[in-house]
């Protein structure tokens, strides 16, 4: 139990030591040629070591041993220099020498042998058939042609021959035997050659069974030729297209096909384009084929040699493509590019093509040329930036072209830019992206549009519609000022009529239409003193004023109380005053001041009805003093109140009061031109509330105030 596997293990390690011992040298690289290398040194080995065996045997019976000797290490040098050959590119020529060597030397010794010792003799006749069939046989085979011939051999000797002593019989059967096993050896490995050579013929005749279902399968047109043209083998492609099947077709020359006869190649020239292929030349044309049972196609046709192991060309293969499609497709996108660059040219507005890498212009077509006054060809060598009017813009064109390469849909847009002369516009700006053939955008396409006789139609139409404003309020002023000076006129007309008749008057009724005339000459001062106000605070400038005074608002508020009060009474309206204690100085003219706020109050007391309230603060703050007039009045409606400052406009348009409408433009007029701000919140039926804020005597009095600042609460 314990020999057999030592056995099995010494057996394979034999067979290691022996797959190194005659494996084949690196320099060759054919499987067959290194399994022939292999077999060859496991049969020249044993032969070797017959070769010494016979030369012992013959040196020791011969008279001549000394000739013996040499002869014997000469046939040894050679059989040396023979498995050195086989080891090397020039195996095939150092196999056939082995062959002939070892059968001549086995014939020739055989002979001579059997001169002196018949068991030699016989036993190199035997195995002269030994070698050679261990050379074409299976190992079977072999090992029975030498165990007949060795039966043979000694039943010859006992017999026949004079019978060997013990010695000799040792040495013929040792001797006989490891020949034999080399014999086997070789035999064997000579099968597994013959193994693997037939797995290899199968793999071969599996990738051949492949190669000509891909072959056939294929929709390229395919068609192997020899040197002279004449057809090998063509695909199922091919014979389809040839109108024939393929073994008809196989054998005829290329150029003979009727094929040629509906292409633009004559056959003449495929001809010749086989002549250039066999001397090397690798040929590509486009033919169009006018087929019988389909559309014309164009094929692209690639004509070359095929080369072996060797290095030259005995197959010449003509490959053949339908790019029908293709060119389609290339014309198709021809046109397109035509008709873009029509459209490009004729378009009205302009287009700059811009290079997303560079963000150089790479194209403008001829309005981007007179939007921007500047050639097309120095366009070509600009930047986006040198058309942008800022950084600032730049800055928002590239966010925007970023977002379009983001997926981000692109909505026109309004950019400034600068022209080379110096000159801006406003332009009107659509992105979209240019691609390449790939889909990759490459290049951003800006359609621009000059705004500049848009905006120019808008200022004329909004000029137009303040014309028709200003005509409008001045068609309104005249009907109110006449209404307003109507009313005061009549009532003097009428008591001078009567005073004109005064001896029909009595005392009472005398003075009373004295009265009337005194209050209208009132009203009319009033109404001419309005317009005057607000003539004079439409022309004067702040700096015609005498800002260096320090004015005291309290003082102003003051006043306005003392001269309201008593109408605010009459009216049945309370009147509070709620000045601040040490209220800060503010710089400006006093009655000018005095005039805008007393315009406010007088407004408050119109619209404030009998039974109402009118309050007016001051409250200081670190930089600003604030006259806030509050009222319980009817209020203004919001969407009124973007326009009580405008000159002529009146919220109530009943014209019950005897104004002209000019008061809240005056208070207005004169507050901005000394830097300040009113600030108005009203509701009707609750009453209005009138924030006026000034910068105090510390501040800057050219302060431009961009916020209503409303007081602390």
């Amino acid at each position: 139990m314990g020999l057999a596997p030592n056995f099995t293990t010494g057996l394979g390690r034999a067979r290691q030591w022996l797959n190194a011992l005659t494996a084949a040298p690196s320099s060759v690289y054919d499987i067959n040629d290194r399994q022939q290398i292999r077999l060859l040194t496991i049969i020249i080995v044993p032969y070797m070591l017959m070769t010494v065996v016979f030369g012992l045997l013959h040196t020791r019976h011969s008279s001549r041993p000394v000739v013996i000797i040499a002869t014997f290490t000469v046939i040894f040098a050679v059989e040396v220099a023979i498995l050195i050959l086989t080891r090397t590119r020039h195996h095939r020529m150092g196999q056939w020498a082995f062959v002939v060597l070892g059968f001549v030397n086995y014939l020739v010794f055989s002979i001579i042998a059997l001169e002196h010792e018949t068991l030699y003799g016989l036993l190199g006749l035997a195995w002269l058939p030994i070698f050679w069939t261990s050379l074409f046989s299976q190992p079977r085979q072999v090992a029975g042609v030498g165990v007949a011939c060795l039966i043979v051999v000694s039943a010859g000797i006992m017999i026949n021959g004079p019978k060997p002593n013990l010695e000799e019989w040792v040495v013929a059967i040792s001797t006989t035997l490891f020949f034999a096993i080399g014999v086997l050896l070789a035999s064997a490995s000579r099968t597994e050659t013959a193994q693997l050579i037939e797995q290899q013929t199968a793999a071969l005749v599996e990738s051949e069974s492949r190669f000509r279902s891909i072959f056939n399968q294929t929709h390229q047109l395919h068609i192997f030729t020899g040197l002279d043209g004449r057809i090998t083998d063509v695909n199922d492609e091919t014979a389809q297209l040839l109108d024939g099947a393929s073994q008809p077709i196989i054998g005829q020359m290329v150029w003979t096909l009727p094929f040629w006869a509906r292409a633009d190649r004559p056959a003449q020239q495929i001809q010749t384009d086989v002549q250039q292929a066999a001397a090397g030349s690798v040929l590509r044309y486009e033919i169009n084929v006018q087929h019988r049972d389909r559309p014309p196609a164009t094929y692209d046709i690639t004509f070359c040699p095929v080369y072996n192991s060797a290095g030259t060309a005995d197959v010449l293969v003509m490959t053949g493509q339908d790019i029908t499609e293709l060119r389609h497709a290339e014309r198709e996108r021809q046109r397109e590019a035509q008709r873009y660059q029509v459209l490009f040219e004729e378009m009205g507005d302009s287009v700059l093509l811009i290079d997303l890498a560079t963000q150089r212009i790479i194209a403008a077509n001829p309005a981007a040329s007179r939007m921007l006054q500047t050639p097309r060809k120095m366009l070509q060598h600009m930047h986006l930036w040198d058309i942008m009017a800022d950084k600032d813009e730049l800055e928002a064109l590239e966010h925007s072209i970023d977002r379009l390469l983001h997926g981000v849909v692109s909505l026109p847009f309004q950019r400034a830019i600068r022209r080379p002369n110096g000159t801006q516009l406003i332009a009107e700006m659509t992105l979209s992206v240019a691609p390449d053939n790939d889909g990759k955008p490459v290049a951003a396409q800006i359609v621009c549009r000059d705004l500049t006789p848009r905006k120019q139609a808008e200022q004329q139409r909004v000029q137009l519609n303040v014309e028709r404003e200003r005509s409008r309020m001045l068609n309104q002023f005249v009907t109110d000022v006449s209404h307003d000076l109507r009313t005061p006129l009549s009532n003097i007309k009428v008591s001078a009529y009567l005073l004109r008749r005064g001896h029909q008057l009595s005392m009472e009724k005398h003075t009373r239409q004295i009265d009337v005339i005194d209050e209208a000459v009132g009203k009319l001062s009033t109404i001419v003193d309005e317009h005057l106000d607000a003539v004079r605070a439409s022309v004067e400038q702040v700096d015609e004023q005498p800002l260096s005074e320090s004015v005291d608002v309290n003082a102003i508020v003051q006043r306005i109380s003392d001269k309201i009060q008593d109408k605010a009474k009459q009216k049945g309206v309370i009147l509070t005053v709620n000045p601040a204690v040490d209220l800060a100085l503010v710089k400006g003219n006093a009655l000018r001041l005095e005039t805008a706020v007393r315009q406010i109050v007088k407004n408050a007391l119109d619209f404030t009805k009998s039974g109402g309230a009118i309050t007016v603060e001051t409250v200081n703050s670190r930089r600003y003093v604030y006259i806030i007039v509050s009222d319980t009045g009817v209020g203004i409606d919001e969407e009124k109140l973007p326009r009580i400052f405008d000159t002529l406009y009146r919220s109530d348009s009943s014209r019950t009061e005897s104004r002209a409408g000019l008061g809240l433009t005056v208070a207005h007029q004169i507050i901005t031109a000394y830097s300040g701000v009113i600030h108005v919140e009203s509701e009707v039926g609750k009453g209005s509330t009138f924030t006026i804020s000034l910068p105090t005597q510390s501040s800057a009095i050219t302060q431009v105030h961009q916020q209503i600042k409303l007081p602390p609460k």
